[in-house]
């Protein structure tokens, strides 16, 4: 039976996502189940799980997922995230690339020391919010560089493992949390709607995001100037869980559904058709 996978970390909070998901492909008779890298690594399970077929999804942002997918490519299955997670996926970097590709990030700095930390961080306007690495793990806004290198200076060189951004709060700006499924764009219902206009420009400049992220399925927020109507991309999610809207859940468990039918399809004339 092919399979979908939600593939998670206990060190991570997305249980209660994935039970979503999961919950909503069962009630479309499509089988889903949850696993636990931390599980299937135990006493080599990983090697011995059946992954022929599955679909597979890492709702996990563990900068250490692209060595299971280096694993898994032996195997005829599909990772929905597989190019993404397999190169370079700490925040900053997703934001650097974001930048080179031409569209508005808050400017950000990132070094892997106290001292260059300091250094660089004279360059950079407050307030502004330190962050981790990966998604949702810590974030801290400092109103000025006093407080910033206050902060920095009770910390080793080993604790250095988040990057600065520039805030982007000001009157007449608003925080918007999108979700992206492969062509569709879908807002959270509870945040600001923008106007069509807005709409339109955030959906041309996600065909050049996608192209420069190698991602069609995942989570972004975005400041949004009401007056002015000019935005910045922040926080993208290359693991969503969709937690925050039940039509993007209902878009993303569709795009599995598809996959694993397409999955379906290929292997018949391995299984139906060989020679006895």
């Amino acid at each position: 039976m092919n399979t979908i996978i939600l593939i998670l970390s206990k060190k991570e909070p997305y249980l209660d996502g994935a039970a979503l998901i999961q919950s909503m492909c069962n009630s479309k008779e499509e089988f889903c189940t949850i696993l636990f890298i931390e599980d299937i690594l135990l006493n080599d399970n990983f090697v011995s799980f059946n992954w022929h077929g599955k679909v597979i999804y890492f709702l996990t942002n563990s900068l250490h997922s692209g060595r299971y997918i280096s694993f898994l490519e032996n195997f005829p299955c599909h990772i929905i995230n597989k190019t993404f997670l397999s190169g370079e996926k700490s925040k900053f970097c997703i934001q650097q690339r974001i930048k080179r590709s031409g569209l508005s990030v808050p400017e950000s700095i990132s070094a892997n020391s106290i001292n260059s930390l300091i250094l660089a961080a004279t360059f950079l306007k407050f307030p502004a919010y330190a962050k981790s690495q990966q998604q949702a793990t810590f974030t801290q806004e400092f109103y000025n560089k006093q407080s910033f290198f206050n902060f920095i200076n009770t910390l080793k060189n080993d604790e250095i493992d988040f990057y600065l951004e520039e805030s982007m709060n000001a009157p007449n700006r608003v925080l918007i949390k999108f979700y992206y499924i492969n062509g569709f764009l879908i807002n959270n219902p509870q945040n600001y709607a923008p106007p069509m206009s807005a709409i339109q420009s955030i959906k041309k400049d996600l065909s050049i995001l996608e192209q420069a992220l190698k991602l069609n399925v995942f989570s972004f927020d975005l400041i949004l100037c009401k007056k002015t109507l000019r935005y910045w991309f922040i926080d993208i999610n290359p693991a969503s869980a969709f937690f925050g809207s039940e039509k993007a859940r209902f878009e993303f468990v569709k795009h599995l559904n598809k996959t694993k039918d397409d999955i379906s399809l290929s292997l018949i004339p391995e299984q139906i058709y060989t020679k006895k």
